[in-house]
């Protein structure tokens, strides 16, 4: 048989071994439970990020839609810009146009005042131009009481300064086929 010493040392030793194994139950449900708790913990912290992440997400987003609207206006007000620009520089070539045109029709307004002095100086020419002058003006007058453009014209007659002035407006630079009224 088996010694009572021996017997009593297995069960102490039984005992320890039990003793050890309740240990290690109650330390591993702790470690069971501080994971638990850690786990939740990390799972609130996730979850507190993931909402961060979607709340800034959703305010890129809207800064994003706001910003494309702001480059969408810019665009059209460059396109309005860019159409004023062009009218302007349209306007600006039709003015340099006329202005080329300056000197000529200060040349035309001479030759014009030379042929009224002209016509001052022929004050006996009752059968001439400054006959015609005359009734053209007086024609214009009594017109049912309107203000009308008259269009002047120098017709081309048997008379000397008639011809001069004729030929120094043939001689005058064209200005594009426009007629001149006063």
């Amino acid at each position: 048989m088996i010694p009572r010493t021996s017997i009593d040392e297995a069960n102490r030793h039984l005992q320890q071994l039990h003793q050890r194994v309740h240990d290690l139950e109650i330390t591993v449900q702790d470690q069971h439970e501080t994971l638990l708790t850690k786990d939740k913990l990390f799972q609130n912290r996730i979850s507190e990020i993931s909402v961060a992440k979607d709340k800034e997400i959703e305010g890129l987003v809207n800064k994003l839609l706001a910003s494309e609207r702001t480059v969408s206006v810019l665009q059209e007000e460059l396109e309005r810009k860019n159409h004023q620009i062009l009218a302007l520089q349209h306007s600006h070539s039709k003015l340099r146009r006329l202005l080329n045109f300056k000197d000529d029709v200060k040349d035309l307004l001479k030759t014009m005042e030379d042929a009224e002095e002209n016509l001052a100086l022929d004050e006996g020419d009752t059968d001439g131009l400054l006959s015609f002058y005359q009734r053209s003006n007086d024609v214009s007058l009594n017109l049912s009481g309107k203000k009308l453009r008259k269009k002047r014209f120098i017709r081309s007659e048997s008379h000397p300064a008639v011809e001069n002035i004729t030929s120094d407006i043939e001689a005058a630079p064209t200005l594009g086929g426009k007629e001149f009224y006063l």
